[in-house]
């Protein structure tokens, strides 16, 4: 056996051996081990897909314009009557003013030389050539309709904006007037003239906040009533001072009784007389307790007062008598009072 030789590769082998067909070859088994040459690494994996392409980029939209300009504006004054207001400040797109008697009118033009000369016709002055007036003639006197439909008895045969006027002077070589001139023709003075003076609207006022929600109604006071002494009634209770009457322990209502009281707490149920016969003396009226009573406003009762009062009606006729609300309740003081409920001036 040749040394050196690997035969645990048999392709090897046969690849170093160079007899012809027919010779024996010259390699022989041994038991000596050895180990086959190591397997060829793996074929490289396929390249990871390409990631998709971006989208192309969307440019940024234009931002929007910004709001257009307002025309600008310019100075209008009284032709010289005294029809309009002395001056207005308005568009150059504009072509009537409201005068004083709320009418709205167009505007008269006018032009001046470089010098200030002021013309409010061009070669001619009268109303059979509207291309002299630089407005046209004025039809002051007379009930004129413009060409737009507005009918107005000072009118002018043209209404031009400023720029239509400036056009105008421009062409004939002159320009805006920055004074008024007076009894120049074409009778402007009964008109509000175009001047050449720039100037800037007065700021349109902020609106006006929102109106507070209405105050929801304060709730009446409430008052202590007390039984007034024989027990018909529970021992107290809170009402509204608006009340009139309360419920008995036998399930009926039944109007409330008045009473006053001194600054020392005396206790007064009615007022110099304590008879049925005149309601003037018994704070509520005299009590009919023992009689079939209809009360004024309808309510029928084995138990009532000539007098339905509520804790102002009650306040207001001890006040006019020097005196105020009880307190506490004074039985046995007159009127049948014992037989109600009964007012105090005691807040619950």
């Amino acid at each position: 056996m040749a040394a050196g030789v690997d035969i645990c590769n048999q392709r090897k082998i046969e690849d170093s051996w160079s007899g012809s067909a027919g010779d024996v070859w010259p390699y022989n088994w041994t038991a000596s081990q050895c180990s086959p040459p190591p397997s060829p690494p793996p074929s490289t994996p396929p390249s990871p897909p390409s990631p998709p392409s971006l989208p192309p980029s969307t440019p940024p939209s234009e931002p929007p314009s910004p709001p257009s300009s307002p025309p600008p504006s310019y100075l209008v004054l009284d032709g010289y009557q005294g029809y309009f207001e002395d001056s207005y400040c308005v568009e150059s797109t504009t072509r009537y003013v409201t005068a004083k008697n709320g009418e709205s009118y167009p505007i008269a033009g006018m032009c001046c030389d470089a010098s200030g000369g002021c013309n409010r016709y061009i070669s001619t002055n009268d109303d059979t050539d509207d291309t002299g007036c630089v407005s046209g003639y004025s039809e002051h006197n007379s009930d004129f309709t413009l060409p737009d439909g507005i009918e107005t008895t000072t009118s002018l045969r043209l209404t031009l904006n400023y720029d239509e006027v400036e056009a105008f002077c421009a062409s004939k070589g002159l320009q805006m007037c920055t004074t008024n001139c007076a009894n120049q023709g074409c009778y402007y003075d009964f008109h509000a003239v175009w001047t050449g003076t720039s100037c800037f609207p007065s700021p349109s006022p902020p609106p006006s906040p929102p109106s507070l929600p209405p105050s929801p109604p304060s709730s009446p006071a409430m008052y202590q009533v007390l039984d007034g002494y024989e027990g018909y009634f529970e021992d107290s209770y809170c009402v509204e001072s608006t009340t009139r009457y309360v419920t008995a322990k036998n399930g009926e209502s039944y109007p409330i009784a008045g009473m006053c009281c001194d600054a020392s707490g005396g206790c007064n149920r009615y007022i110099s007389t304590n008879d049925d016969t005149d309601d003037t003396g018994c704070v509520s009226g005299y009590s009919e307790h023992n009689s079939d009573f209809t009360l004024p406003d309808g309510i029928e009762t084995t138990t009532s007062l000539r007098l339905t009062l509520n804790y102002d009606e009650v306040e207001a006729f001890c006040a006019s008598k020097g005196l105020q609300m009880c307190t506490t309740n004074c039985a046995n003081q007159g009127c049948y009072y014992d037989f109600h409920a009964v007012w105090t001036g005691n807040t619950c």
